[in-house]
């Protein structure tokens, strides 16, 4: 699946895939992009992460959750905002809540999942 390069970060992508393509070869990095559209959001995830894959992933399984550390309504919310990749600022426009209120949110689903990063909370959404 391809994602759309954000608009402030077209000219760094571009640089970025020149270099590549000079190091890799065309064919070896048309090669790899292919495989790399072909992931899943998970499989993306776990390459971005440099887990191999047959390996357990790192994330806390849903069902370790017991009843006080299970996520609020809200905070799921939250969290499903975070995985399609909005930023804090975004998440609290959408919600009509402030940027604060969503930070205070997503840094108390990470300390409840056991997780350091926005990118494991989205892995835990899926």
């Amino acid at each position: 699946m391809a994602v759309p390069i954000l608009t402030p970060y077209v000219a760094q992508h571009r640089a970025c895939e020149e270099r590549t393509r000079a190091l890799t070869g065309d064919a070896s990095f048309d090669r790899a992009f292919r495989g790399g559209v072909a992931l899943s959001v998970g499989e993306a995830v776990d390459a971005a992460l440099g887990q191999v894959a047959g390996q357990v992933a790192a994330r806390p399984s849903r069902t370790r959750a017991t009843s006080s550390t299970a996520l609020s309504r809200r905070e799921l919310e939250i969290a499903r905002l975070v995985a399609e990749g909005l930023t804090n600022r975004e998440i609290a426009s959408r919600l009509f809540i402030s940027s604060r209120t969503v930070d205070t949110h997503v840094t108390n689903m990470l300390n409840k999942l056991g997780i350091g990063s926005r990118t494991q909370l989205a892995r835990w959404v899926e």
